[in-house]
């Protein structure tokens, strides 16, 4: 689905506003250059899956910080940058062979924004009781469990765009919360 850019700079105000189905249509017509971009950079159909529901996700967690002016800079820029943080996090996997298992340590540098990530996960665990019990489970799978969105839709029975739905309004509501609950 290709819109002009006119067109976007609309929606994105529209869904700055909270317009979730503008939002949709944007995700529509980027959905398939961001993944491109991702899939050709990490050669794999589950990872650019994952990391192209991360960007979206990232972006409408932040769709107040979006310049409307210049939203495919914006779209691919945070695709860069979710991408660096990919290969960074790939880097931080030692293996030790006495083990024989893969462990993740934070590098010095990344100490204090992992625990400032360990803090504001517990803070959006204790809003999720108040999501819909389908956005609750969405966002739980995704992001507890790591599932792709194939899996929790066929854990769910629904379609993919229905997962992809319930996630994106049950971050709505989450980041709702989170700032009025700051």
């Amino acid at each position: 689905m290709q819109i002009e850019e006119k067109q976007i700079q609309e929606l994105l105000v529209r869904a700055k506003d909270g317009d979730s189905e503008a939002f949709g249509t944007v995700y529509e017509s980027y959905v398939t250059q961001i993944y491109r971009y991702i899939y050709f950079r990490v050669k794999d159909k589950d990872i650019a899956d994952d990391l192209t529901q991360s960007v979206f996700i990232k972006i409408f967690a932040h769709i107040d910080q979006i310049d409307p002016e210049y939203p495919r800079a914006y779209f691919f820029t945070v695709t860069r940058n979710l991408l660096a943080d990919h290969w960074k996090k790939k880097k931080d996997i030692l293996f030790n062979e006495s083990d024989e298992e893969f462990k993740l340590i934070p590098s010095e540098d990344n100490i204090v924004a992992h625990i400032d990530t360990m803090q504001e996960m517990n803070r959006v665990r204790g809003f999720l009781h108040k999501l819909k019990d389908e956005q609750r489970e969405a966002l739980t799978l995704r992001f507890m469990h790591e599932l792709s969105t194939k899996e929790i839709a066929e854990i769910m029975d629904k379609e993919e765009n229905t997962v992809r739905q319930l996630q994106c309004r049950g971050l709505k509501t989450l980041r709702e919360y989170l700032v009025t609950n700051h």
